[in-house]
């Protein structure tokens, strides 16, 4: 809905003051809401105290009823409670979101659009081969610090005399908890050689495509990774609730060191996969699905009265509605 619409997939602390601005200047009726982070459930917040409508993309990725470990599940299902418009990843997805009570008619399985350019490449390059690198990526725990600490220090002493390459990824999550201690433990203690604080996607397609394997605890390795077969070791429970994908082994906490990381890392990279992810679109068409879901199911719901306006503002939503 061109002239409309704001569409977010980042958002910061002060994610109130843009709304204010654009519902000031530019009447809107709809918010699209992508994944899980605190940011997003400000926004999502703010957005549905003013009476817009919210389309979730990306909602039901874990199971509503059961207790996790990390915030972003509970945050992901706050912003789906809130929402008018559910396009799931994967049936799976929609399933959780149907037993959250969510208007079942207002759920669409679209795939994910992170994956639509994996899976353009992906069939541009059918037969990448193997290289030895093995790729790190550990993300904040922000309700279990201590393990946070234990699966850094446990990974880093596992690949201590590693003779391949390794490409270790500057931790994402900056608002959450623990986030402050992973990045300066990662600049401070990680080889420089080693470390990576920004890759191009194009770049990281690659590197996913061909590496030896992926360790640590970010979804990329059942989502993303999954998409290549590249064999992942998860560390811990970061991800408990998420579909599990073939090409993921977890270690858990009770059995962590650096040698059973060394052995495990050892042992299941030399597995090969499937090349598919529970999450993917098969066109590699979910933007497009998207978009096109909500041209045609947006304006079938009534316009709502935002009391925010007042008769000046109602008569200039007026005006921007009958000409558009």
């Amino acid at each position: 809905m061109p002239g409309r619409n704001l569409s977010t997939n980042r958002a910061d602390k002060a994610m109130s003051d843009p709304l204010e601005r654009f519902r000031k200047v530019l009447p809107m009726d709809w918010i699209i809401a992508y994944g899980d982070r605190i940011e997003m459930l400000r926004a999502v917040g703010k957005a549905f105290s003013y009476g817009y409508y919210i389309a979730h993309v990306g909602g039901g990725e874990t199971d509503p009823n059961f207790k996790y470990d990390h915030p972003d599940h509970t945050q992901r299902n706050a912003i789906s409670a809130m929402s008018d418009l559910h396009f799931a990843f994967n049936d799976k997805a929609a399933s959780n979101l149907r037993e959250m009570s969510v208007v079942h008619g207002n759920i669409y399985v679209t795939g994910s659009p992170a994956l639509d350019d994996i899976v353009r490449y992906r069939k541009a390059h059918p037969n990448q081969q193997r290289t030895d690198t093995i790729i790190v990526s550990i993300n904040p725990m922000p309700w279990s610090q201590k393990h946070e600490r234990e699966e850094f220090g446990a990974i880093l002493e596992a690949l201590s005399g590693y003779r391949g390459r390794v490409l270790w990824i500057e931790p994402a999550g900056k608002d959450d908890t623990g986030f402050g201690w992973l990045r300066r433990a990662t600049r401070e203690k990680v080889p420089e050689a080693w470390q990576r604080q920004h890759i191009d996607r194009e770049d990281f397609l690659l590197e996913m495509a061909t590496a030896r394997c992926i360790i640590g605890n970010s979804s990329l390795m059942r989502v993303e990774a999954s998409a290549f077969g590249t064999p992942c070791v998860e560390v811990g429970n970061r991800q408990r609730g998420r579909i599990k994908t073939d090409n993921v082994t977890i270690l858990g906490h009770n059995n962590l060191s650096k040698w059973t990381v060394r052995e495990e890392l050892n042992e299941w990279s030399k597995n090969r996969f499937p090349k598919h992810s529970p999450w993917e679109n098969p066109d590699g068409r979910a933007v497009e699905t998207i978009v096109e879901l909500l041209e045609s199911k947006c304006p079938l719901l009534p316009v709502r009265a935002y009391p925010w306006a007042g008769r000046e503002g109602a008569r200039k939503w007026k005006r921007v509605k009958h000409s558009s």
